[in-house]
This record gives C-alpha cells, structure tokens and sequence, in this order.
C-alpha cells in the first residue's frame, strides 16, 4: 500500500516540478516578447536609441540566447 502511496506521490511531485518549470519558461519567453517588441518600437520609430533601448537588447540577450544555451549544455553535462 505505502508504495502505490509512494509512486502516485512521486507522479504528483514530477508533474508539479513539470508546471512550475513551463510556466517559468513561458513567463521567460513572455518577458523576452515584451522587450524585443520594445526594441523593434524604439528602433523604428525614433531616430535617437537611450539607455532603456541598450538594457533591453543586453536582456533579451540573456533571456533568448544565452540562458537557454546554458541551460542545455548543463543539463547534458548532468546526464
């Protein structure tokens, strides 16, 4: 009985870590959609480019490119 117990809890606690993961992802790739449609406003629309403009682009670096990167090449080095 303790280890049907056991595996439905396991079950409950891999789709748990599953939600939380997606949503910080999507949550990530919202942010990232944001900033990149800011970028893309600033750039066309105005002729002079001030700091917000450069923190978002070194933002949505990070946020798109690098941190999914290095999120692969540490989860491959983990297994």
């Amino acid at each position: 009985m303790f280890k049907k117990l056991k595996d439905v809890l396991l079950k409950f606690i891999n789709i748990l870590v599953i939600l939380i993961s997606l949503s910080c992802a999507g949550g990530l790739f919202f942010i990232g959609s944001v900033l990149v449609t800011s970028i893309a406003n600033a750039w066309r629309l105005t002729g002079y480019l001030d700091l917000r403009f450069g923190i978002s682009v070194v933002l949505v670096y990070f946020i798109l490119v690098w941190l999914p990167i290095w999120l692969i090449t540490r989860f491959k080095s983990l297994s």
